[in-house]
């Protein structure tokens, strides 16, 4: 009789057990992954920035990568590194749009699903993309064109990296200020005239013999305020940029927020890898303008990621 009761004691103790959670086991934690150019620059930095903290926000592991060459090999070679595994989301920061396509259809053929961020290409076969929206920029460049420089004939566009959707912010500034695109701006009776210009081809010569010159990006700031540009309008999120927005009147500043994009970029392959799907994949986000918002308030949210565009 004995030998039965501590038998039955037994049982119920292993069923117990059985049913009871081990507190010993730590739960896995979602590890969300993106590749980026190496180098350090300042905008690669406070995309990865934004995406590490709304990493911690969720309580969950950004895992990033960097490569050397903006070209299929190297940037897949990158994710690989990451050992992301199959089916999973990975985001890559692009400069530019060249080697989207062949990006993605080689992560396609290994079974990983791409979200684009930074620059994009509608015809790759990418599952998301974050990014900016060039036509606000156009129009907010318009509202500063009217106001600040309503006489300019002639504006001079200096890019620089990143280069974001250039193609498609040239059109959105013709279509803004011309009412045209670019296939239709030989068509044009508006006495506005542009040219577009990389930032280390652009001499002295062509920015004395302009109205206004639009520098895009860190670099084409510095070599536009170096060649001594007199109407200048900056776009770009660098702390660079600020000071400079904040160094006299007439500076004009369109400030894209990269911490943003990486914070959207994050909650989206979050989304993705938890979820499977959401509702709006492709998001494209506004600029601030230091017209609307003030400068110490463009850097508040240039610094957290948040609270973009508000005026």
């Amino acid at each position: 009789m004995r030998v039965w009761f501590f038998a039955c004691v037994l049982a119920i103790a292993a069923g117990c057990n059985r049913g009871a959670p081990n507190r010993n086991i730590v739960p896995m934690r979602t590890q969300v992954y993106m590749v980026v150019p190496s180098g350090g620059a300042e905008w690669v930095r406070a995309v990865c920035d934004g995406f590490e903290s709304e990493a911690k926000k969720q309580n969950a592991d950004a895992k990033i990568g960097t490569f050397d060459k903006e070209d299929a090999k190297s940037i897949v070679g990158a994710v690989e590194a990451l050992n992301p595994g199959s089916t999973m989301t990975v985001c890559v920061l692009f400069s530019e749009r060249d080697a989207i396509a062949e990006t993605a259809q080689t992560l396609v053929s290994k079974d990983i699903r791409l979200i684009t961020v930074g620059s994009d290409d509608s015809t790759a076969a990418r599952v998301g993309h974050v990014g900016s929206l060039p036509s606000d920029a156009a129009k907010r460049w318009d509202e500063i064109r009217r106001q600040a420089f309503p006489n300019a004939k002639s504006v001079l566009v200096v890019f620089s990296s990143p280069t974001f959707k250039r193609a498609r912010l040239q059109g959105a500034i013709f279509g803004s200020t011309l009412k045209v695109n670019s296939q239709q701006i030989r068509e044009s009776t508006n006495p506005i005239r542009y040219r577009f210009v990389d930032f280390d081809k652009v001499t002295a010569k062509d920015v004395s013999q302009v109205d206004v010159v639009i520098a895009i990006g860190d670099d084409a700031l510095r070599t536009c305020i170096k060649l001594d540009a007199k109407a200048l309008t900056a776009v770009d999120g660098s702390k660079y940029a600020l000071d400079w927005a904040r160094g006299g009147k007439g500076r004009f500043l369109i400030g894209i927020n990269y911490r943003e994009i990486g914070r959207k970029a994050f909650q989206l392959a979050y989304q993705k890898i938890t979820m499977q799907t959401v509702e709006h994949s492709f998001l494209e986000l506004p600029y601030s303008d230091s017209r609307e918002t003030t400068l110490d308030q463009m850097a508040r949210e240039m610094e957290t990621g948040e609270s973009i565009g508000s005026g």
